[in-house]
């Protein structure tokens, strides 16, 4: 049935006697199909991709149209929007082709020119947008704590052997809410939230930050303007160079100069940790519930990511809470047999 209304949409736009090609999944249930014409190469500007994005409560296809037209709006480079079926949740849209960050750097490409063009799209993507643009709901302590609970329900458990209890729940909620509130304040910016390079596109020519091509905002909220410089620098999926993570880290202070120094380290540090927890979470989910034990093979980065989080004063609740709960947070996970884990996480 899907795929028949797919191909139905396909011919509705005039791409009919398109070849279709499907290509590799994430952690959504969102699909994307390469879209190109009978007899030719595939060839800038020839090909558009379909986004399949069946409705569904962790799926945004309105918010995925909104964010996309905004970002084209203030001159970044995000697909363009040429057709969309928003009761099925289809859309036809720009293909920005091959060229993956992760896939240049594995290739060897230079990081630097990269890395820079996505940290200037990130500052001007602050700069330029607001709420007046964009009637987005906060990421504030109530959103947080709802998606770090996945740390306190599927990780926690996944090294006890059972589900938290009410008072242990409570607590790691008491001191989230806790952290997130004791920040400094600083005015609340347009997060896209899964900003990291497997999400960016090189665009070499198009100039200056449209250069990165900016994938997957569906989940875009207003927040800390310190989450997705994190989402960048602390990536679950590779590791960057410390010495260009500071330099980015500069770069993006040099370009937003109006924000306090010692503010946005604590921001940045509470984010980190709040960020690591969710994601440590998010993947022993993504196995024992939808079957997904790729994304274990990261484990052992973000492990590491949330105990140097842990080591800020800003964390100092959190890592009590850890020592007094979770004295082996951070070592080699016990690889429980996974119909285990579904009879203790999903009963």
């Amino acid at each position: 049935m899907r795929d028949e209304q797919r191909q139905k949409f396909i011919t509705q736009n005039g791409w009919g006697d398109a070849t279709v090609t499907a290509l590799p999944g994430d952690a959504s249930r969102r699909r994307y199909f390469r879209l190109t014409p009978p007899n030719r190469l595939a060839a800038p500007g020839e090909t558009r991709l379909v986004m399949d994005m069946p409705r569904h409560p962790e799926e945004r296809f309105d918010e995925f149209i909104l964010v996309a037209n905004h970002l084209l709006r203030i001159g970044l480079s995000a697909p363009e929007v040429y057709a969309a079926d928003a009761e099925h949740g289809f859309a036809l849209i720009e293909d920005f082709g091959e060229d993956m960050y992760g896939h240049m750097l594995h290739r060897g490409h230079d990081p630097l020119p990269l890395y820079r063009a996505a940290i200037g799209a990130m500052a001007e993507l602050q700069k330029k947008s607001s709420r007046a643009d964009l009637a987005l709901a906060d990421y504030d302590t109530g959103a947080m704590s709802g998606e770090i609970g996945w740390f306190i329900d599927w990780y926690a458990p996944m090294l006890w052997g059972r589900v938290a209890t009410t008072g242990e729940r409570d607590e790691f909620f008491a001191i989230v809410r806790g952290v997130f509130d004791g920040l400094p304040p600083l005015a609340p910016t347009l997060l896209l939230r899964d900003f990291h390079i497997d999400n960016f596109m090189w665009l070499p020519d198009r100039p200056g930050v449209r250069a990165c091509g900016i994938l997957d905002f569906q989940d875009a909220k207003w927040g800390s303007p310190a989450y997705d410089l994190v989402s960048v620098l602390e990536d679950a999926r590779r590791d960057i160079d410390p010495a260009l993570a500071r330099e980015l880290y500069q770069q993006f202070l040099n370009l937003r100069p109006e924000i306090p120094p010692a503010d946005f380290a604590a921001h940045y540090a509470a984010m980190g940790m709040l960020r690591h927890a969710r994601i440590l979470g998010n993947f022993i989910r993504l196995w024992v519930r939808d079957d997904k034990p790729r994304y274990l093979e990261f484990m052992p980065r973000v492990q590491r990511q949330f105990l140097n989080a842990l080591e800020h004063p800003v964390a100092a609740p959190l890592r009590a809470w850890c020592a007094r709960y979770l004295p082996n947070v951070g070592e080699d996970l016990p690889m429980r047999p996974v119909e285990e884990l579904k009879r203790v996480m999903l009963a």
